[in-house]
């Protein structure tokens, strides 16, 4: 495998300092914006190239595993699962997780952004099912959605690509979110959360109430309770990112957010996102895009997702 699908996979968890635009490969650094609707691959070349993923975690991203054949092991908060044909792996936002899979291991990974998932709108219920980690076996319907993102992936020229890449990948979440009250999940002997774990999270919840607020790093480590020495180092060896990245990257989500899907003035969107000088609004636009609001906003209203990737791509 060549050395962009390794950054591909890593690049937003090996970054100690925030760069300023978006990186050539950058299709996983969801700390500078995922650059399309979702992102789909098949695994083989995981197996067969490392063998083993390093523990980590995601922020921003959902993933769904569908491993087709094989085995191997996974790690999720903590506990350890054995994995078989016709497993799904639930990995929601936050989630450490490590996985190793064997030599004959097929399947696909659905990597989708929490703000796609957000805006579909799904019923508490769903929510709720699909916001812990957790292994169940594939049914029909899963994996129907699993072959109609594979087909829609690839037709970047389809006008309805998008409409139905965030379709399947609702519907996707729905299927799992139903066979949870079933009782097929995560083993009832999984450890609760470490206090790392939990600290990483209330973290993160803290960041979603407070983004617009533009809080400093110390405020958030004062109302959790640490320092913000131990928050940073917490942060970091949970999701490799900086607690600043954090903060930084769900404001971007929710600026590309508005340019995408509204026709406030950027003036507006500024004013939204707690920023009291527009012009400096568009400078921090401008070094984590390389692009202005106006521009960002044409390129995401204007340019097919999968133009837009190959262009970063």
């Amino acid at each position: 495998m060549d050395g962009s699908h390794l950054k591909l996979y890593f690049s937003n968890m090996d970054t100690e300092t925030e760069p300023p635009i978006v990186p050539p490969y950058g299709l996983y650094g969801e700390t500078l914006g995922f650059p399309d609707i979702l992102h789909y691959e098949k695994t083989p070349w995981r197996a067969r190239f490392y063998g083993h993923i390093a523990p980590h975690s995601h922020p921003n991203l959902h993933q769904f595993f569908i491993l087709r054949t094989g085995g191997g092991t996974v790690t999720l908060d903590g506990g350890r699962y054995n994995l078989a044909d016709d497993m799904v792996l639930n990995v929601p936002p936050g989630c450490v997780h490590a996985i190793a899979f064997d030599e004959r291991s097929v399947g696909s990974v659905i990597t989708v952004p929490r703000e796609v998932l957000d805006e579909a709108r799904l019923p508490r219920q769903a929510l709720a099912a699909i916001a812990s980690p957790k292994t169940l076996f594939a049914s029909p319907s899963i994996w129907q959605c699993v072959e109609t993102v594979q087909q829609e992936y690839g037709e970047g020229s389809s006008a309805l690509r998008s409409a139905i890449l965030r379709h399947m990948s609702a519907l996707l979440a729905l299927n799992i979110a139903r066979m949870t009250p079933a009782g097929v999940g995560m083993h009832d002997d999984a450890p609760p959360p470490n206090a790392n774990t939990r600290l990483v999270r209330r973290f993160t919840a803290l960041v979603e109430e407070h983004f617009r607020n533009h809080w400093p790093i110390a405020r958030y480590a004062s109302t959790l309770g640490v320092s913000a020495t131990h928050l940073g180092r917490v942060v970091r060896a949970g999701t490799r990112s900086t607690p600043r990245m954090i903060v930084s990257a769900r404001l971007l989500v929710e600026a590309r957010r508005h340019l995408a899907y509204t026709n406030r003035p950027v003036q507006q969107i500024a004013e939204n996102l707690g920023f009291a000088d527009p012009a400096y609004f568009t400078r921090v636009i401008q070094r984590k895009t390389g692009l202005s609001p106006t521009e960002l906003r044409r390129r995401l209203k204007g340019s097919s997702p999968a133009v837009a990737a190959d262009k970063r791509v």
